[in-house]
């Protein structure tokens, strides 16, 4: 599961896809993104009509184009890759609205002494990350403004990992970014294609609340990963 994330203005993307440094460029000035929760405005890169990559803020929980209704669809800020080719929900996100979803790192909670402790999970070194994510353009029956909504997809944890919680976000690695914004190719063939080494930390239990800010991470107390 991916229900929290956050992302820091200065950070560094190992990738290569044409056009990438440009779009991170515009990325960096657009400050930190600390405690994402859903509902919250996200950054996200995928393919413009021509090819090229762009970068839209778009709102984290997919509202897919049938949905009848402005208020966000339940617990749809997650999808599961194994499922999302054959789920209305997702169909035709797949084929029309694939994107990069960048990112710092993600706050996974795990139980401890009957309260959840949360954990921050980031790539060795602070290397920036990139969730796979999907995409659709939303308008209601009034034809208002539309709106664009994301969804990060989920895969079965790693090993590493399973200990927090039994999913986690499809983070991709770099040589598979094109891949996934390619339309072509069968999402489910791309599970193999995520990253497999991470550093846990557990952090002070005030990121619970999404009005905290970051310096609750540069505090948080050290634990050894299990």
């Amino acid at each position: 599961m991916c229900g929290r994330f956050f992302r820091k203005q200065k950070q560094g993307y190992a990738g290569d896809l044409d056009g990438l440094g440009d779009v991170l460029r515009q990325l960096a000035v657009q400050g930190d993104q600390t405690n994402i929760a859903p509902s919250s405005s996200i950054w996200a890169i995928g393919r413009k009509a021509g090819g090229s990559l762009g970068l839209s803020p778009l709102r984290w929980g997919l509202i897919p184009y049938w949905w009848r209704d402005a208020a966000m669809p339940g617990k749809s800020f997650n999808a599961r890759l194994e499922e999302a080719a054959d789920k209305p929900m997702w169909r035709r996100a797949v084929t029309r609205g694939r994107c990069l979803i960048p990112a710092s790192g993600w706050i996974e909670w795990q139980p401890d002494d009957k309260r959840k402790q949360p954990w921050q999970i980031t790539l060795p070194g602070g290397e920036g990350m990139m969730f796979a994510g999907l995409y659709d353009r939303w308008v209601s029956a009034e034809g208002e403004t539309p709106v664009f909504s994301a969804a990060i997809c989920t895969t079965s944890a790693l090993p590493v990992l399973a200990d927090l919680h039994p999913r986690m976000p499809v983070v991709l690695k770099p040589e598979a970014w094109g891949a996934w914004l390619d339309p072509a190719n069968d999402i489910r063939s791309l599970a193999g294609s995520v990253v497999s080494l991470y550093e846990r930390e557990a952090v002070e239990r005030g990121v619970n609340r999404v009005e905290e800010s970051a310096d609750l991470f540069s505090a948080a107390p050290r634990r050894s990963a299990s």
